[in-house]
């Protein structure tokens, strides 16, 4: 049975995504933050989040606006600004669909972002997710693992391998779970859950290339889902890109396969700063 996506909800998962993301900015270690050119900065209930050396527009972003009522032209205004400073070249301004209507689009576009594309929020309840076959053994870590985990997340994305500082500094953190999926002892997937509330936020899941097909991202949604329920949520949420029918990436279907639906699109409006750009 589909969640009813109501504002009350909806607010509740975009929240629990910004706490997600902005923990892993305000405990960032010195050295992450040099080598990542990491800041964050409030406009509450928004953040605004960076990662100047790191050209990844997941680790540049804003989440949260609006979510308290729409923005003052100003706050946008500063919000550029902030950025500007940092020496990021462009960043995204993420919507939740309960913002995105009429004043905020207006301040928004007002001030020069450019609608770019949507991510996909997608829900579902925390009923056993039934069966997830595969040959890895899937642990929850803890410290001891926590290079290897920065380590093979940014292996699977092909991020900066310093991007796998900040993360890997998350692992062992109260509200937190990180697992690992192995192939004999050798760590080869990775995947995390955090509790906001009856939310279970999941994210920060990747396989190394070559170990993909093996059932690794099945089995730790399914491990996700019961330790999500086992720790009190009613819901857990994941986010990707928007994917067409004719175009699902192998992760997409298997979000799908786990009894996720689609709950809501985020709207990503881009913000470029053209004199960097043609420097």
């Amino acid at each position: 049975m589909p969640i009813p996506m109501t504002p009350a909800l909806v607010a509740e998962l975009e929240r629990a995504e910004l706490r997600a993301w902005s923990a892993v900015y305000r405990t960032a270690p010195p050295a992450a933050v040099v080598a990542c050119g990491l800041g964050i900065r409030d406009f509450s209930p928004a953040a605004a989040m960076w990662m100047s050396k790191i050209d990844v527009p997941t680790c540049n972003r804003v989440i949260g606006l609006g979510l308290d009522g729409p923005p003052e032209r100003k706050t946008v205004e500063e919000i550029v600004t902030t950025f500007e400073q940092a020496m990021v070249s462009q960043f995204f301004l993420q919507l939740a669909p309960i913002v995105t209507v009429g004043p905020t689009i207006t301040v928004v576009e007002d001030v020069g972002f450019a609608r770019h594309n949507n991510w996909t929020c997608l829900v579902r309840d925390v009923s056993s997710p039934g069966p997830a076959p595969t040959d890895l053994r899937v642990e929850e870590i803890g410290t001891e693992h926590a290079t290897a985990y920065g380590e093979v997340l940014c292996a699977g994305y092909g991020w900066p391998p310093e991007l796998g500082l900040p993360v890997a500094a998350m692992v062992g953190a109260p509200g937190w779970k990180f697992y690992l999926a192995f192939a004999e002892e050798r760590p080869v997937a990775t995947a995390a859950l955090m509790r906001s509330g009856r939310v279970g936020w999941m994210g920060l899941a990747t396989t190394l290339p070559d170990a993909r097909g093996l059932g690794s991202q099945s089995a730790l949604i399914a491990r996700r889902i019961l330790d999500a329920r086992t720790a009190g949520c009613e819901v857990v949420s994941v986010e990707t890109a928007e994917q067409a029918a004719e175009q699902e990436a192998p992760s997409y279907r298997n979000v799908l396969r786990a009894g996720f639906e689609v709950g809501y699109l985020r709207p990503n409006y881009i913000y470029r700063f053209q004199q960097r750009d043609e420097a």
